[in-house]
This record gives structure tokens, C-alpha cells and sequence, in this order.
């Protein structure tokens, strides 16, 4: 993590970072590359109909900085959208994805 790269997760791939909102400035979630692909229709909201307004280019060089800061053991996030702080220094964040996917279905 100190050079910029994921750490590897329960998996054994690369800790993937996923927009919880698919805006650059939105809050952000530590996924491991399974859960991101087993539910990538529950986390991506339509993206046929919706967007991405993620610039990949910008996103890469913030993801290495984002490893780097949380190599220190410790990374604020401000997140504008819910006006609070998301601390990330308590590793991969836990969301039970079966129950929301239940309570999200369209």
C-alpha cells in the first residue's frame, strides 16, 4: 500500500474502491474484488439509463494517494453527499449487500 497499490483482499485480488454514488466526490467503499463482480448489479445503480461520472484517469492517480494515506493506518474522507466523515482506518467496510438488494429491488 505504501507504493499505491491495493492490499489483497480475503479473495486473494486486489482490494477494489467502489463509488457508492458514481460521482467523483461521493463516498466510496473497500470491496473485495469478489463482492464488487457477485453484486455489481446491486451496487451500480442502472447503469445503462445512468453514468458513470467517474473520470478513470483522475480516479487512477486519487486511488494510489487514497493506498498511500491508508498504508498510515489512518484516512479521512469527507463525504459532501451524507455531510460527515467516513474513517477508513477500520478496514473494508461491511454492507450485508442480500438484505439491501431485498429492500433496493425495483
Amino acid at each position: 500500500m505504501e507504493t499505491g497499490r491495493a492490499p489483497i483482499g480475503f479473495d486473494g485480488k486486489p482490494v477494489e474502491l467502489h463509488h457508492l454514488s458514481q460521482t467523483p466526490e461521493g463516498p466510496i467503499a473497500e470491496m473485495s474484488h469478489e463482492s464488487h463482480k457477485k453484486y455489481t448489479s446491486v451496487i451500480h445503480n442502472n447503469p445503462k439509463k445512468h453514468q458513470s461520472l467517474i473520470e478513470r484517469e483522475k480516479f487512477k492517480k486519487w486511488r494510489e494517494e487514497y493506498w498511500k494515506e491508508r498504508a498510515k493506518g489512518y484516512r479521512e474522507q469527507k463525504n459532501t453527499n451524507l455531510g460527515g466523515i467516513i474513517d477508513m482506518r477500520w478496514g473494508i467496510i461491511g454492507i450485508d449487500f442480500n438484505r439491501w438488494e431485498q429492500e433496493h429491488r425495483q
